[in-house]
């Protein structure tokens, strides 16, 4: 009989239903990466996930994950085989937490592992099996954008939760903050250009007045509108929470990042995505007028 190991896939959260095409795209997007993971350890492992009957009341996925060698001689494989797939599928989502949308700024090769920077100077050591999955898997790329999505639009899944039933050992902890990070671009995989511009004005047009990280806002940029602006000025997101005045039609001094997605098509890097690093200064409305007066 091949081993099996009884996991847990939980949606935390005040939940008492759930979008059908959540549960199941985001169940066979995390089938996908662990079934890539699987295969790229060895293509004569074959993975089999079963979900058990779901419990009375819960958002519990009860699963069990069974690994066999495709083969007449050997039937099975240990524990150790199951525990690397969550390893591998844990490191790479913190290589994403880490460099989002960036390359590595530093990579230092360490035997099996390697340790990667990125340009906060924060690092991490991961496999390097891992690291090359990162780079070069786009099927587990691709999943892991996709499953993002569908979680972060379901605002009542608070975080997810992957771990062994039997030891309780948690393999994966995602809170909404980190689906926005899973969503971003991987550079290694598609072709982006970025550009940070110091000192941009940008007109309000959509806000929120109780924000978390993973908030998108609308402004007016150079004279068209952007949508789904992230901020990443945690002192100003503070800030508006504790009651900063401003409302649509008034300004931001900004830094902002730019990035931009080749599209192969036209041949040219079109504007994908727009992330405010740093909030210099709100103008109201009336200061503008009073600029205007003055002059």
């Amino acid at each position: 009989m091949p081993n099996k190991k009884e996991i847990e896939y939980i949606y935390n959260g005040s939940i008492y239903e759930m979008n059908l095409n959540t549960l199941l795209l985001t169940q066979f997007q995390y089938s996908a990466i662990l079934t890539e993971i699987t295969k790229s350890i060895n293509p004569e492992y074959k993975l089999n996930i079963k979900i058990k009957a779901v419990e009375k009341g819960s958002f519990n996925i009860n699963q069990i994950i069974e690994i066999a060698v495709n083969t007449t001689i050997f039937s099975a494989v240990n524990y150790d085989i199951i525990k690397k797939i969550f390893n591998i599928f844990h490191d790479i989502i913190k290589i994403k937490k880490l460099l989002k949308s960036e390359k590595a700024k530093q990579e230092i090769i360490e035997g099996e592992n390697i340790i990667i920077k990125n340009s906060n100077n924060v690092s991490i050591n991961i496999s390097r099996d891992s690291y090359n999955l990162y780079k070069n898997n786009s099927i587990i790329n691709k999943a892991l954008r996709d499953n993002a999505k569908h979680l972060k639009e379901e605002e009542e899944i608070e975080s997810i939760t992957i771990k062994d039933k039997r030891t309780n050992t948690k393999y994966i902890e995602l809170s909404q903050i980190d689906f926005d990070d899973l969503d971003s671009e991987n550079p290694y995989l598609e072709d982006i250009d970025e550009s940070i511009r110091d000192e941009v004005i940008l007109y309000i047009k959509k806000i929120d007045l109780a924000p978390k990280k993973s908030t998108k806002w609308d402004f007016i940029y150079d004279g068209r509108v952007i949508k789904n602006v992230k901020i990443l000025d945690e002192k100003f997101l503070k800030d508006v929470i504790k009651g900063l005045k401003f409302g649509n039609g008034d300004k931001l001094l900004v830094k902002l990042k730019i990035i931009k997605k080749f599209n192969p098509e036209y041949g040219t890097y079109i504007e994908n995505k727009f992330e405010i690093l740093e909030v210099y200064k709100v103008i109201p409305k009336e200061e503008q007028l009073k600029l205007k007066f003055d002059n």
